[in-house]
Formats: C-alpha cells, sequence, structure tokens
C-alpha cells in the first residue's frame, strides 16, 4: 500500500482507492483458499463483504491468485490446496457471493452474524441498538476536520482538540487523553446520544478499542476512512495550526490497515 500509494500516486481518487485497496486484498488474503477452513462458510461470507468497497475486488480473482500461487510451487500438499481452492469456490458460488458481497437481509444481522456463534446468515435479527456513532479515520492532513463540519451536524469528541484543550503534546503520553475520550464517549453513550469520534484510527487494533465500547452501549458503528492525494494530504498538513511531522504521517502511511467491510455495521472509503 505504502509503495502503491507513494511511488505510483495511487490515492486522493476513487478509481485509484478502490484499485489500489483491492491489489492490497488480494495479497493479504491470497493463501486464505488453499486452506482447509473449518469455518469456510462464515470466511467466504466475511471475504466477499469487501467487494461492497471495491469493485475490482472479487473471490473469483482471489480463487485464480491461489490457484497460480499453488501451480508455481513444489510440494507435497499441491493437489491437496487445489482440491481446497474448488471447494471455495464452490462455497462462492453457493452463497452467490463468487463476483459480488454476500447480501444480509441488514447491516446489523450482517455485524451480529460475523461476530457472534448460532447465527444464521439469512436470518433478520431485530436491531436493538439505539442509533450509530460515526468513527472517522485518516492519515493526518486528510481533512477529516473539514469533512465532518461539511457534513454533519453532531457532537464530536476529537483527540486532537482534547490535546489541546488539557496542553498535552502528540509526543507526550497519550494514555490520558484517551481516557477522558472514552469517560466523554461513555456519557454520549449512556444518554443514547450519536456522535462522532475523531482520530487518525489508522489501525484495526485501535479502531477495536473504539468498536467494543460503542457496542457494548449498543450503538451500532460507522467507519468512514477518509484520504486525499498525497501532495495535498502533506499541504494540508502544512497549514495547520499543529504541524504533524512528515517523518511520521510517511511512517503512519506504511502502518496503516485500511477498515474492511466486516468490521462494523457500515463502513465507507471516501476521498476529500
Amino acid at each position: 500500500r505504502e509503495y502503491l500509494w507513494k511511488d505510483y500516486g495511487l490515492c486522493g481518487n476513487k478509481f485509484y482507492q478502490e484499485f489500489r485497496e483491492a491489489i492490497c486484498l488480494l495479497v493479504k488474503y491470497h493463501s486464505v483458499p488453499i486452506h482447509n477452513d473449518e469455518n469456510l462458510i462464515k470466511t467466504v461470507i466475511k471475504l466477499s463483504l469487501n467487494s461492497k468497497l471495491t469493485k475490482f475486488f472479487k473471490l473469483e480473482l482471489l480463487a485464480v491468485l491461489a490457484r497460480a500461487d499453488v501451480l508455481g510451487r513444489i510440494g507435497n500438499e499441491y493437489n491437496l490446496h487445489l482440491e481446497n481452492i474448488d471447494f471455495f469456490i464452490e462455497q462462492a458460488k453457493e452463497l452467490n457471493c463468487f463476483n459480488q458481497e454476500f447480501k444480509f437481509n441488514d447491516s446489523y444481522t450482517k455485524y451480529q452474524y460475523l461476530n457472534s456463534d448460532n447465527i444464521w446468515h439469512y436470518q433478520e435479527l431485530f436491531n436493538k441498538n439505539y442509533g450509530t456513532v460515526i468513527l472517522i479515520c485518516g492519515l493526518p492532513g486528510t481533512g477529516k476536520d473539514t469533512y465532518i463540519r461539511a457534513n454533519y451536524n453532531l457532537p464530536v469528541i476529537s483527540l486532537d482538540e482534547i490535546r489541546e484543550e488539557f496542553n498535552i503534546s502528540p509526543k507526550d503520553n497519550q494514555s490520558k487523553v484517551y481516557e477522558i475520550a472514552k469517560e466523554r464517549a461513555k456519557e454520549l453513550l449512556r444518554n443514547k446520544k450519536e456522535f462522532i469520534w475523531n482520530a487518525t484510527n489508522l489501525t484495526n487494533l485501535i479502531r477495536n478499542k473504539q468498536l467494543n465500547l460503542f457496542h457494548n452501549y449498543n450503538a451500532s458503528v460507522k467507519i468512514i476512512f477518509l484520504e486525499t492525494d498525497l501532495e495535498t494530504n502533506l499541504c494540508r498538513n502544512k497549514n495547520r495550526e499543529k504541524e504533524v511531522d512528515t517523518n511520521v504521517i510517511y511512517k503512519l502511511l506504511g502502518s496503516i490497515n485500511i477498515p474492511e467491510e466486516f468490521e462494523a455495521e457500515e463502513v465507507e472509503w471516501k476521498v476529500v
């Protein structure tokens, strides 16, 4: 991703974004079809959902790449791996998600199925969530604050604003910042308020902390990943009141995990 983003400029454009991320998804999951997964149905459904985010990613392409990978090897499990790929293909076709995402009845059922046991993928569960919390993520300088102001009129919990409010440097220990943000979020969640959590949130490990908190209070989550082209990103960063070191932005770019469709009830990738 870092190579495609920086060296080939595949960013800041919806076509580039979807094409780049399809490549990354294919690389990330290329070995999945060769394994005999005991949870094959759930695995197939989970991966297929990313076809909703990028039209360039399909399980058919994943199977082609997996087969090519196996055919390029020499090993004792050659035939077994090809057989497993065939099972993967047949399961995807049976679920009607070989060339498109699996169609759940609603986003609530989707999330519950992927994160719980004993739920059938064709069910339609009663949605007990009170509303939606929006989790914004993106590199520093992307324009997250501007996007929020232009599109929403909701309370915002911003880690940058908390740092400024309590005079905490981004280089200092951030535990106090997070604790303050979490307590403010809990207050809104207890009162069943919809709000926006605004931070970089660039890895699924970081996002999961927030997701678990929000879901514990029966809130649905919508993750919105924002990006712009690298030149604009760096220019906007330089114009910020508190500029982030360019090397930090490059380091963050190298560690990004773009949110995938299965992470929350709703996931969107946007270019700003």
